[in-house]
């Protein structure tokens, strides 16, 4: 169910099949990209189903990006096919994109498809090697430059198996999913599914949310912290009936998993999923667990039993038959996946210590913030650590950003204490999981402390 609308499973198929049939007599191939703009709803739904099974490479896009972001990343990925609504198609005949910033552009490339109101029939399934191009989707690029991911179908099953793998033996008859992706985890799981409808974080999807969840109480739910956050500061009771909880990639930080814990039924279920763009689920770790772990860093649990991890120069690397075939424009990934991630395994699992490209070097020594955070998070509403180079002085300085009452020095690091702290209304936030701009707050940083 998508903002109060309901389909059936049996109405999905006939949809997704019905416009199966209705691509391959418009042309699409098989290992054909189509870029897929069309609202979260049933009808995104069937119509990924649909290019699927007939061989094509779904390119998916990030609704909340900026118009100069999207259009980019959809010229480099070259689309044969724009695949979208009648009323999106109207609006762009009508050039209304350049008066509301809001709708997507037209695409600068592939050819459009407006998806039919109704059609039938039935079409049997393409054949798919393993090795064909079977998904195209961009990392979130607040960690770095974006990169487009091509999944195989080979890969493509392992990472969906992963999925149900974390979740296995929960409750999960009914759940309520936060992008239009995770409604594929409902046909995989046999669950019926809830979208929250439309974008936005904190109190607007709040608000949409609690209107669902009057309606419709859920057992499961694949949620994101700063929509808890925002149910938490509200002082809302807890979801009636909700048995599982499921956090994905964005950070979850200890204090914040202690509240949430602690206000939360003992029956309920929380699970903290560290996963990439590249290959799904990688780690699970229990989320009262987590709440009072006492280990540096950022614990992320055991690796699933079909993915490897190593530590190579501190940094955290995976290998996994999930991992996806290759990068666009760029040479396979295989078979060891570099995170980016800096961390260390023991016989807990993983912890991570932050980005590499985050690891602040003052004075010849390598500080990681991923291990200083979660103790000024303990004291403070939110803060980071991020390193300033100094030109003059040939060195990094240390600058901590943090939310919260005035007076914070950061004196209780010891050898990462900072050179500079900086007290803000709230920390700059980018990309889809909502992740701290370190890049902004290093320019914020040099223009306030006038660092060459």
């Amino acid at each position: 169910m998508v903002g109060g609308r309901e389909t059936a499973a049996e109405a999905l198929r006939d949809r997704a099949l019905g416009l199966a049939v209705w691509l391959k007599a418009k042309g699409v191939q098989p290992g054909d990209r189509a870029v897929l703009l069309v609202p979260p709803g049933p009808d995104f739904t069937a119509a990924l189903l649909a290019l699927v099974w007939v061989g094509a490479a779904p390119v998916l896009m990030d609704a909340g990006q900026p118009p100069a972001v999207r259009r980019s990343r959809l010229t480099a990925a070259a689309p044969a096919w724009v695949v979208t609504v009648p009323l999106l198609a109207g609006a762009w005949a009508l050039r209304l994109p350049a008066l509301i910033p809001r709708l997507p552009e037209r695409p600068p490339v592939g050819k459009l498809l407006v998806l039919p109101r109704s059609v039938k029939g039935d079409c049997p399934p393409v054949a798919r090697p393993p090795e064909g191009e079977a998904l195209m989707v961009f990392t979130s690029g607040t960690t770095g430059a974006p990169r487009g991911v091509i999944h195989t179908h080979g890969n493509l099953g392992h990472f969906l198996a992963h999925v149900k793998a974390v979740v296995d033996g929960l409750p999960v008859s009914t759940y309520l999913a936060e992008t239009p992706q995770q409604i594929f985890y409902a046909l995989l799981m046999r669950s019926t599914c809830y979208l929250v409808k439309g974008q936005g974080q904190g109190e607007e999807r709040l608000g949409r949310t609690l209107a669902l969840l009057g309606e419709r109480p859920v057992e499961a739910w694949f949620g994101s912290p700063w929509t808890w956050q925002a149910w938490l500061d509200r002082g809302l009771p807890a979801p009636e009936g909700l048995r599982t909880l499921i956090f994905g990639s964005a950070p979850v930080s200890r204090p914040f998993l202690r509240r949430l814990t602690d206000f939360l039924p003992e029956t309920v279920t929380v699970r903290c999923v560290y996963g990439l763009t590249e290959v799904g689920p990688a780690c699970w770790i229990d989320g009262r667990e987590k709440a009072h772990s006492a280990a540096g860093g950022d614990p992320v649990g055991r690796p699933l039993p079909a993915v490897t991890l190593r530590i190579e120069a501190g940094e955290v690397q995976v290998s996994s038959p999930s991992l996806a075939a290759r990068y666009m424009g760029e040479g396979d990934i295989g078979p060891w996946l570099t995170t980016g991630d800096l961390g260390r395994l023991d016989a807990g699992g993983l912890t991570l210590l932050g980005r590499k490209k985050d690891m602040i070097i003052r004075r010849s020594v390598n500080l990681y913030p991923g291990l200083y955070e979660p103790v000024l998070l303990e004291t403070l509403d939110d803060a980071a650590l991020v390193g300033v180079y100094d030109h003059a002085a040939e060195d990094e300085r240390v600058v901590l950003a943090y939310v919260g009452a005035e007076g914070a020095t950061g004196e209780e690091l010891g050898e990462a204490a900072p050179d500079h702290v900086m007290r803000l209304d709230a920390l700059p936030r980018a990309g889809r999981q909502n992740k701290v701009d370190k890049g902004r707050l290093r320019e914020l940083a040099r223009e306030r402390f006038n660092i060459p």
